[in-house]
Parts: C-alpha cells; structure tokens; sequence
C-alpha cells in the first residue's frame, strides 16, 4: 500500500516509556529508542513528511 498510495499508515514513537498498555518496546539496534504509540494510529501525506525507515521490528515485540 505504502508504494502506490501518497499516504502513509504510521504509528508514532516515543522515548517517554510511561507504563501504557499500548506501547510496544523497540528492541535495541533500531535508529530509535523508546516504544510504538499503538493506541495512535495516523495516515500522513508522504510527499508533505520527511520520513526515514529506521529499521525492522521483529513480530515478537513485548507489551506493556
């Protein structure tokens, strides 16, 4: 999807690592630290957004 539509599906990250339940950490090794907002689902327009790939998360990340 995110090759042929403008906009991207993305959930923001965070380095505030407050207990939520809805937080998934990033493992270590990615561009980022810190956790995934699942909870805040956003489609951006790409062409309007400076987006970087930091890296890939494993299927089996831990929940809070």
């Amino acid at each position: 999807m995110h090759l042929m539509a403008r906009r991207a599906v993305i959930c923001p990250a965070t380095r505030n690592v407050a207990p939520w339940p809805t937080e998934v950490f990033l493992p270590p090794g990615l561009g980022a630290e810190g956790a995934v907002l699942v909870d805040q689902v956003r489609a951006i327009d790409r062409r309007e957004r400076i987006l970087r790939m930091l890296g890939a998360v494993h299927r089996r990340c831990s929940l809070r």
